[in-house]
């Protein structure tokens, strides 16, 4: 797929047939979703969104398959909200990306957020299933998912290696003060959450 240079929106969601979810966090979700992206041969992440976009929301997706990663995000104030990322469309089995399900290096960026409808099941990858990297990934935000089980939060599904990875980036959260901030983080193959780099300062892993 082309690389994502400007602000759009991608909403599944349209599809019919297609509803967000409507449980609070840290339930399991209800979402159903209609559109799977799924990588048939090839090298390529799923969706990459570059430094020069901005504004780029997606929503409501099933992504999986991809190589290396499902979502790639260079850019800074993007949204990436109630997707399953990793996992079939059922949101019960695994079929993870190669790397990372995904992997952001821009700034203010959320993954997830405090409405229910926002909320992203992220489980199945083969590496982290959140990956903030480097320097200049500052000020993003992981609210509201569910990283490492199944669709219910009951079950493993977990994430090869980490469920979030920080490595380097100063400054970012995840999740908050608020209920509806709360990550469900279990189930992954190596560290819930890990923090690592000398760069990696001030951030916060709260709810």
């Amino acid at each position: 797929l082309p690389t994502i240079t400007e602000a759009v929106t991608i909403d599944g969601y349209t599809q019919p047939g297609a509803t967000p979810n409507s449980n609070p966090a840290p339930q399991g979700l209800n979402a159903v979703l209609r559109i799977v992206i799924r990588r048939s041969n090839g090298t390529a992440s799923g969706l990459t969104i570059s430094a020069s976009a901005s504004g780029v929301v997606v929503r409501g997706l099933v992504i999986n398959r991809f190589n290396p990663h499902g979502i790639v995000i260079s850019g800074g104030n993007n949204f990436i909200e109630g997707n399953f990322i990793g996992t079939d469309a059922g949101g019960t089995t695994d079929q993870g990306n190669t790397q990372d399900g995904i992997r952001v290096s821009g700034a203010n960026n959320r993954v997830g957020g405090t409405l229910p409808a926002a909320r992203n099941l992220i489980s199945g990858n083969n590496s982290d299933g959140i990956e903030i990297t480097g320097g200049g990934a500052t000020g993003n935000l992981v609210q509201g998912n569910l990283i490492g089980t199944n669709i219910g939060g009951t079950a493993d599904l977990g994430n090869s290696s980490d469920g979030v990875r920080i490595n380097g980036a100063p400054n970012n959260t995840v999740g908050g003060t608020v209920p509806g901030a709360r990550n469900l983080i279990s189930g992954n193959g190596s560290d819930g959450v890990e923090i690592t780099g000398s760069g990696a300062t001030g951030n916060l892993v709260q709810g």
